[in-house]
């Protein structure tokens, strides 16, 4: 929440910015390790997406109860 507010407000942070390159170098060699996964056919991706009422269920549930702790 503090990261967010800090970018919100145009305001820099040293540490921040090391951990966001940090971060960012991350997801780059995560995304290259999928892609050289992806093109030797080893793929363990989720192809479709189904709802179901128990997730709904969970995310309505979760919804309230963070606003009902935000509103105390």
């Amino acid at each position: 929440m503090l990261h967010n507010f800090i970018i919100n407000e145009g305001l820099t942070d040293k540490v921040l910015e090391v951990q966001d390159l940090e971060l960012l170098a991350n997801v780059d060699e995560e995304l290259t390790q999928s892609r050289e996964i992806v093109q030797n056919n080893i793929t363990d991706e989720v192809a479709t997406i189904q709802v179901t009422e128990e997730w709904t269920r969970f995310r309505d549930t979760l919804t309230m109860n963070m606003f009902a702790s935000y509103q105390r």
